[in-house]
């Protein structure tokens, strides 16, 4: 009995974790891609995974260490430092904002006031680049961190993102499910 019961722990330990490293049906990712040159800190983030999702709109929060990077001021006008695959913030096709809520803080928001087939139109691929930040360096790690992440659709209903709890849920279940397969 014991012996059966620790196999389908197992099993599910090992399910757990296949669910976690394949992202579900239409679920998006954000990610954070730092890189240095000079004295410069430059942080894309870009989106991936969306499937047969439109993008309309984003509000995400970054943690940074303000004591190594600092922001540049132009990222934090009107424009800013969007990308073109919710619109031309220049032409009223949305409007974007970078705010610093506190040292160490941002938060990035952009709405779309383009239709679905003209976010179809731009955002064929599924995979694009939100906005790009650039800091300057002042020494030691920035050690950016994504903190929320909020994606909408034309509908501005909520774009599910990447199933973490299943990562969270697995690698517990197959840690134990080794350990009882070694005594």
């Amino acid at each position: 009995m014991n012996a059966i019961f620790t196999r389908l722990f197992g099993a599910a330990a090992l399910i757990g974790l296949s669910l976690a490293a394949a992202p579900a049906a239409n679920a998006a990712l954000v990610s954070l891609a730092p890189s240095t040159t000079g004295g410069t800190t430059d942080l894309a983030v870009s989106t991936n995974g969306l499937g047969a999702n439109l993008l309309a709109g984003f509000d995400i929060e970054i943690g940074y260490n303000p004591s190594a990077v600092t922001i540049d001021p132009s990222d934090l006008t009107t424009n800013g430092p969007f990308g073109s695959k919710l619109g031309v913030l220049d032409n009223f096709d949305g409007i974007g904002s970078v705010t610093v809520l506190s040292p160490g803080l941002l938060e990035i928001s952009e709405v779309s006031f383009l239709t679905a087939d003209q976010l179809a139109a731009l955002q064929s691929g599924g995979d694009f680049q939100l906005f790009d930040l650039d800091f300057s360096a002042l020494g030691g790690d920035a050690d950016f961190n994504l903190l929320s992440a909020e994606l909408v659709d034309p509908n501005a209903s909520p774009i599910p993102e990447a199933p973490t709890w299943a990562f969270l849920v697995g690698l517990p279940m197959l840690a134990w499910f080794r350990r009882r397969s070694a005594v």
